[in-house]
C-alpha cells in the first residue's frame, strides 16, 4: 500500500505536479558519450529498450515512471545543442 504524504503547500495543478516530480523516483539511466549508449544497447537482460534523446536536463515524468516499471531498460541521452 502507498503510504501517506503529508503536504502543506498550495493546493494548485502546477505545486501538485512538482511536489509529485520531486518525490517520484527515476532510475532513468545518462548516456553521456557514445560508448555509453553502445554498452546501454549491447545488454540482452530484455527484449526491449526505452531510449529518449532530449535537449532538457531532466526527464519527463512520464518517463521516471517508465523507467520505475522497466528499470534498467530506461536511458535518456542529452541533445546537444547545435546538432
Amino acid at each position: 500500500m502507498p503510504r501517506d504524504i503529508p503536504y502543506s503547500g498550495i493546493v494548485s495543478v502546477e505545486s501538485l505536479i512538482e511536489k509529485s516530480r520531486e518525490l517520484m523516483p527515476s532510475f532513468v539511466k545518462n548516456i553521456n558519450n557514445e560508448s555509453e549508449l553502445k554498452d546501454f544497447l549491447d545488454i540482452r537482460e530484455t527484449q526491449f529498450k526505452f531510449l529518449l534523446f532530449s535537449s532538457e536536463d531532466v526527464p519527463p515524468m512520464y518517463f521516471k515512471a517508465l523507467s520505475c516499471a522497466h528499470k534498467g531498460n530506461v536511458a535518456v541521452r542529452k541533445k546537444e545543442e547545435n546538432k
